[in-house]
């Protein structure tokens, strides 16, 4: 088995665990529909990069998934999406990176307003789904091996409950399945 192909399958597995318990919440009265958000300011990882048709990796397979469960998914990279209303989303999916609102050229990163319109929505029951690099995203200022007093965290930290500060290097290794 490739890598890609397990980590499609692992990603597909995980995530069929843990979405659906509340996309098919009926106590929101929201349609089946979530948004997935892609943007990375910092470190693009490979999954999240677009690919010919203009599509990311990862997006594919919460396409798929969505398909597969019922949901319709959204998917951009755009930060403006936050600038609109959101109160069509039963939750929102990242595989982010970076400070947001700081986009690099030729990408647009989420307002303040947008952050604000996020945090609100999630305050009023929309799901919040981190993937991987979730953690890595909208960081507290200040040393990274230490707490940061909970006035200097970001809302987005606060959130989450911790942030991202380092791994080791990335290793070969075998992967041999054993069964099915």
């Amino acid at each position: 088995m490739k890598r890609r192909d397990f980590l499609q399958t692992a990603v597909f597995a995980a995530s069929t665990l843990a979405v659906p318990t509340f996309l098919h919440s009926e106590e929101t009265g929201k349609a089946n529909k979530i948004l997935y958000f892609d943007l990375s300011t910092a470190w693009e990882h490979p999954p999240t990069v677009n690919e010919a048709d203009g599509t990311s990796f990862s997006a594919k397979i919460i396409k798929r998934l969505g398909e597969k469960l019922g949901f319709e998914v959204d998917v951009t990279k755009d930060g403006s999406v936050f600038d609109k209303n959101l109160s069509s989303y039963k939750a929102f999916v990242f595989y982010t990176c970076g400070d947001l609102d700081k986009a690099p050229a030729g990408k647009t990163g989420v307002s303040s307003t947008g952050e604000k319109n996020l945090f609100a929505a999630i305050r009023s029951g929309t799901g919040f789904f981190g993937i991987h690099s979730a953690t890595d995203t909208w960081k507290a200022a200040g040393e990274s091996f230490e707490n940061q007093p909970v006035d200097k965290r970001t809302e987005y930290i606060k959130m989450i409950g911790g942030q991202f500060i380092t791994h080791g290097k990335i290793q070969e290794t075998t992967l041999r399945i054993t069964e099915p």
